[in-house]
């Protein structure tokens, strides 16, 4: 979960968000043991057979893909997590391929295991794995549960660019082809688990530069965020608001930040892509005109993940949301919440991104008080939240 980051800089993470509640204290919760489970002696034995009988990896415990497969968002899931609740099902199927899915389905109903809510419930993760399409040169077949690891497993065998920080934008492959990353992009199947995205990767020259600034005023960091996204096409465009800018300062992760006592700035954040020449070019074009509005140079390259930024705010005891505007549920008493902007490829969105200190004895319920409708839910995440590093890769980006 945050693993990456050791005790100290938690601590600091603490220090910050005390300050930026007005003194109200901000416990850190964090949790490394195991998640309370409720299965009884005979069914665990069941379980142990099934182990055996089907291929390694087809069954998993772990208790994100549990909750994964069953809807938990990742905001509920880190909470479970950190304070060693149980998951939401007994196992998630994991199988590599159709084949395997098949026969592993049948073996646990077998064996007493079921899709229905229960003690013995299951959850399946569908094959993730990326298919090439026949006939379709440099396109792939994702679906929701393709992790950016073997996406980028499956470029690099390709010769092809999977941009360096697009785990840190999106939380997978599917995420990210929804927010129109990929120009060519074709959709299958019905919103969910099962749909799938056939996108076409870049060649290996195309690659993805970013730098961010900081701008004391919020509105004029949006106003320049608009402006750059009309003039200078970027990849992607975004403003972070100041507490997250701050988190992750406090962290020791990114220099784009400030004190506690300080929300009212923000960070755009802007990334080119295309070949080395072309998006050096771009960068230095738009520099100078967000420098001339009063934005300075805080931080090159890549930020840190949205996963790991979602973890530290549980660890350190508080939450945060973001959600798609607009937001028809009320802040909780005591929040702190702000806009941001975020762009791909020209399509401006606004989110609202809300920090709060969590009720430590009904979190999760907490968390599902104030989440809107689907519309606009949090955005969906992969099974394996070990797989958010970012990818390392000297290619990248979308044409």
């Amino acid at each position: 979960m945050v693993t990456s980051v050791d005790q100290r800089a938690l601590s600091n993470v603490s220090r910050y968000l005390s300050g930026v509640f007005s003194s109200r204290m901000v416990l850190s919760t964090v949790y490394d043991g195991p998640r309370a489970d409720d299965l009884d002696e005979a069914a665990q034995a069941d379980l142990k057979d099934l182990e055996k009988a089907l291929p390694i990896g087809t069954i998993s415990r772990r208790g994100a893909d549990r909750d994964w497969a069953e809807g938990r968002t990742r905001l509920e899931s880190f909470i479970a997590q950190l304070e060693g609740k149980a998951p939401a099902t007994a196992l998630a199927l994991t199988p590599r391929d159709r084949e395997t899915m098949d026969e592993a389905l049948s073996e646990v109903m077998a064996m007493g295991f079921s899709r229905t809510p229960g003690p013995r419930q299951i959850a399946l993760i569908p094959p993730g794995t990326p298919a090439p399409v026949p006939d379709q040169p440099n396109s792939f077949s994702i679906t929701s549960s393709t992790p950016w690891e073997a996406l980028a497993i499956a470029a690099a065998e390709a010769r092809l660019s999977l941009a360096t920080g697009l785990p840190d934008l999106f939380a997978t492959p599917m995420e990210a082809a929804r927010a129109g990353t990929w120009r060519h992009m074709h959709f299958e199947g019905r919103p969910g688990a099962a749909a799938k995205a056939l996108i076409t990767l870049p060649p290996r020259s195309v690659g993805l530069m970013a730098r961010s600034w900081v701008f004391r005023d919020r509105a004029v960091a949006e106003a320049m965020l608009e402006r750059v996204v009309q003039r200078y096409e970027p990849f992607v465009a975004e403003t972070v608001p100041a507490i997250d800018a701050g988190v992750l300062k406090a962290a020791g992760l990114w220099r784009a930040g400030m004190g506690p006592e300080d929300l009212d700035y923000a960070v755009l954040r802007l990334g080119f892509a295309g070949p080395r020449l072309t998006r050096r070019v771009a960068l230095m074009e738009a520099s100078w005109s967000i420098e001339r509005a009063g934005g300075f140079v805080r931080h090159r390259g890549a930020s840190p993940s949205r996963v790991l930024l979602d973890a530290l705010a549980v660890a350190a005891g508080t939450a945060r949301l973001e959600q798609a505007e607009p937001v028809d549920r009320p802040i909780p008493d005591g929040a702190i919440a702000a806009s941001r902007l975020f762009a791909v490829n020209g399509d401006i969105q606004r989110r609202r991104v809300t920090w709060y200190v969590r009720d430590l004895a009904r979190s999760i319920d907490e968390v599902q008080d104030l989440l809107a409708p689907a519309a606009s839910r949090p955005v969906e995440w992969a099974p394996d939240p070990a797989l958010q590093a970012p990818v390392r890769s000297d290619t990248a980006r979308y044409a």
